[in-house]
């Protein structure tokens, strides 16, 4: 399958903050940093929602618009034929990995509309209590094995938080 071979370009806001662990980001002489993953474009740096934008790829095609979620980054994108959840590195990296490997397309930044971005609105609070109501009524429908899990491991937090 051919794929489309752009990187998405970031300039952290605050790069101190970030941590570098990931041996396939470049820092570019221009002060931008970006990644490719295995599959396209997987990465961006940047919190807040400029840096998807009308005309940005994605891994459904050339992105038709942007709805932003939340106030860190996130958005809901839309191509002519498809769509999913955008997530900057910053929230991305909040991701358990077995959601991630649990999901279609297995990365932490693009969830796909069908069946994996109720994960990063219930897991992340993102949109509103309703949201995240309907969010976990689709989970229960379509992965209920995965949200049985993520909620046993959601509660054992809160337990050792408490």
């Amino acid at each position: 399958m051919a794929h489309d071979v752009q990187a998405i370009l970031c300039r952290p806001q605050h790069p101190e903050e970030v941590e570098w662990d990931m041996p396939a980001l470049t820092r570019r002489d221009d002060g931008w940093y970006h990644s490719m993953g295995p599959t396209g474009p997987s990465l961006s740096l940047s919190k807040g929602p400029d840096m998807i934008k009308t005309g940005s790829w994605s891994p459904w095609g050339t992105i038709d618009s942007v709805t932003p979620v939340g106030d860190e980054g996130a958005a809901f994108v839309t191509t002519p034929g498809h769509g999913g959840m955008y997530l900057p590195f910053l929230l991305a990296k909040q991701m358990p990995a077995y959601l991630v490997e649990a999901s279609f397309l297995g990365t932490d930044t693009w969830w796909e509309e069908d069946c994996d971005a109720a994960w990063p609105v219930l897991v992340l609070g993102l949109g509103s209590g309703q949201d995240m109501i309907r969010a976990a009524e689709f989970l229960k429908t379509y992965k209920p094995d995965v949200l049985a899990t993520w909620q046993q491991d959601d509660s054992l937090e809160a337990r050792s938080t408490a």
